[in-house]
């Protein structure tokens, strides 16, 4: 069976658009922040069309590509037929606006927090988050194409989800409740670390805290600064995990000889460094 490839346009455009993003992460003006992501959020509306625009020629229905991007098929449709980028979020121009329910434009709610397999019955993540009459249940038929080394890919999960109001992961899936009805809802970092199988999602929001507090403060060391910008690049989910690794290894090395100038930059290097030893037990364990 032959691989899909994917098109040079959807390459190129998503390539882009994660350059400006990279560009975004490490700039120390606010507006210039501003403006790379405004283009790199349009960048990625033409790479999603042209992504769109590969389901079409493969024949995939306009069904399943809406329910795929969180779109009426009706919508996408609609856009894609007019020729312009496609954007899957509606805007939020009020507090009441009916597009707030999309949980795409909520900085928290409706979120997983635990779950079990059909095999063994035991609740992973945190089961009691949430008491009894505060959570819903719900099955998740999981498989998404970035978990294939997951363990629990390819089952049909149990779920409990209800209102989060912290260390809630911006991804969301898809869950079925009891009556048929298909619910996107989000999951909480401690659930999509334990899905998604890697062990690296404490490693990355450290180091993401690293690169926000050092590149942010244009006063640190050069070099210092300079290592974190080459571990920001790292971060990318397209690089080796050994490279990322290293990069990160590399900002801990650096801050042995060269001290921050600020207790939040020092404290979010150290934390990265706590981050890194879990990463590291954690690897012990998997092999």
């Amino acid at each position: 069976m032959t691989e899909p490839t994917m098109s040079p346009i959807v390459r190129s455009r998503a390539e882009n658009a994660v350059r400006l993003i990279e560009m975004a992460s490490l700039s120390g003006e606010p507006l210039r922040r501003a403006q790379l992501l405004a283009e790199a959020q349009a960048q990625v509306a033409w790479t999603l069309r042209a992504a769109v625009g590969e389901c079409t020629d493969a024949g995939v229905s306009w069904a399943k590509i809406g329910e795929a991007v969180g779109m009426p098929r009706e919508s996408i449709f609609r856009q894609f037929s007019t020729g312009a980028p496609i954007v899957a979020l509606k805007p939020v121009q009020t507090p009441t606006s009916p597009n707030m329910k999309d949980p795409r434009n909520q900085s928290t709610g409706q979120a997983i927090f635990a779950f079990q397999t059909p095999d063994d019955g035991v609740w992973r993540g945190s089961p009691a988050l949430l008491p009894e009459g505060q959570h819903r249940m719900a099955a998740l038929p999981f498989n998404p194409p970035m978990a294939i080394g997951s363990d629990f890919a390819g089952q049909m999960l149990m779920v409990r989800y209800g209102e989060v109001t912290k260390d809630v992961s911006a991804h969301y899936v898809q869950v079925v409740e009891s009556d048929g009805n298909r619910r996107p809802v989000r999951m909480t970092y401690e659930v999509f670390n334990l899905l998604f199988g890697d062990g690296q999602t404490p490693l990355r929001r450290a180091m993401t805290d690293v690169v926000h507090a050092v590149l942010s403060n244009e006063l640190n060391p050069a070099q210092l600064r300079e290592v974190v910008g080459r571990a920001a690049k790292a971060m990318n989910p397209g690089v080796p995990l050994a490279e990322f690794a290293a990069a990160v290894n590399a900002v801990i090395e650096t801050r042995q000889g060269i001290v921050p100038t600020d207790a939040s930059s020092d404290e979010a290097i150290r934390r990265l460094k706590r981050a890194v030893a879990e990463f590291e037990a954690w690897s012990e364990v998997r092999r």
